[in-house]
Order: structure tokens, then sequence, then C-alpha cells
């Protein structure tokens, strides 16, 4: 339960990652730094379809093992689509779960391959066959801008995630009912009800006012006047 009751958490704190507007800015900003002229490569003829589906595929796969991303591959008659899907939750099989997550669709058919960034831009971006290395470029540069650039927004979620895993290492069965039974008894005290309180093993949430308000058992342990505080403020 430890570990579904995290993964819960760290959705729940993704889906704000999500919305943060650094993704669409970089996407923009990393496509007007590749072009053709740019980043120009001597190609011995016009590539098949097929090839750059292969290379392509290779590269993700290069960047899956070096990044915290999933690769996904689908075919169609005359299509291939590669996604490179960012999430940051794990389930118990060590597989990334793309819910919520970002991706970037890459579309190869026999003519062209499409770029795009879902959800944040419906705007696509085109360019021909020959000029895969450019997309690669494109695939790479954006993967550093995700990982490597101080964006607030993650750093505090991989900040959040570190805590989480602290937390799950440091309580007990023993921790646990004592931070369990110290919630209800402050909550009943401050004229709380039994239905208004749900009780966990990472966290318990008891409603305040019209709103609910989880509470780490972790933090509480610490410092159980946090809670106090907060009931008091009704």
């Amino acid at each position: 339960m430890l570990a579904f009751e995290k993964t819960w958490l760290l959705e729940k704190f993704q889906s704000i990652l999500w919305k943060a507007e650094f993704w669409k800015t970089s996407f923009y900003k990393v496509l007007k730094r590749h072009n053709f002229q740019k980043d120009f490569y001597l190609l011995g003829s016009e590539p098949d379809y097929l090839d750059v589906d292969y290379h392509l595929y290779k590269v993700l796969g290069n960047l899956r093992s070096k990044y915290d991303i999933a690769c996904h591959r689908e075919t169609a008659k005359g299509c291939i689509t590669l996604r490179l899907s960012v999430s940051y939750v794990n389930n118990t099989f060590g597989k990334k779960l793309l819910l919520n997550s970002s991706e970037m669709v890459i579309s190869i058919d026999k003519s062209q391959i499409s770029l795009m960034l879902l959800p944040y831009s419906k705007m696509v971006a085109n360019f021909p066959l020959d000029e895969y290395f450019v997309v690669e470029n494109i695939i790479t540069d954006f993967c550093q801008e995700w990982f490597l650039s101080p964006h607030k927004e993650l750093i505090n979620f991989q900040e959040y995630r570190e805590k989480l895993d602290e937390d799950e290492k440091y309580l007990t069965d023993k921790s646990i009912q004592i931070a369990l039974s110290s919630i209800k008894t402050i909550y009943k005290s401050f004229g709380g009800k039994d239905e208004d309180f749900s009780k966990g093993y990472l966290f318990s949430t008891v409603r305040i006012g019209d709103r609910k308000e989880l509470i780490l058992h972790r933090d509480f342990l610490d410092d159980p006047q946090f809670f106090i505080s907060l009931l008091q403020k009704k």
C-alpha cells in the first residue's frame, strides 16, 4: 500500500508539472535552433522511410538508456509512429506509467517526418525524409532541455519524489499507528468527525472547513504543530 500511495501522490504532483509553460517554450526554442542549413549532412541517396524509422528508433533507445523516458513504436500501412514519453512514475515492475505524460510524437511516412509535442502544442513541424539527422538533433536537444536545464517545476518534482522515497523508508508499522492515532485524536479535539477522516499509510486526509487537507505522516511526526495550526485557521 505504501508504494500505491506514493504513486498516487506522485501522479497528483505530476499533473502540476505537465501544466508548466516551459514544455511548450522549450519545444519552440529547440525547433528554431535546428534546420537543414545549420545541421547539414551529406547523404548518398534519398533514404527509405523504413531506414529513417530504424535510425530514429535507435536514437530513442539510446535516449531511453540515458534519461527517465519511455519509447513506443506503432506501425500502420505506409506509416510508422514513434512516441517519446516523459513520465516520472514507475509501477512495481519498473515500467513507466504513461498517465498524464508529456510525449513527442514522431510520424514517419513515405514522404516526410512530422514532429508534434502533446498535449502542449497542436503545431506540427514537417521535415523531408533526408533531414532525419536534423530530426535526431531536435529530439536529442529537446531531451537535454527537459532534463539538464534547471527548470523550477522539474526540480520541485524531483525533490518531492526524493522526499517520498525517504518517507517510505522512514515509516514503520508502529510509527504509522502513532501518527494515525495522534492525528485522529487532535482532529476530533477540534470538532472533527470520523467520516471526515481517512487514514492511509504514507498520509491521512481530513476535512477542514470546505476543503480536504492531506497530512503526510512523516511531516506530522516531525512537527505535529503544523497540523494544529491548520485546524486553528479553519
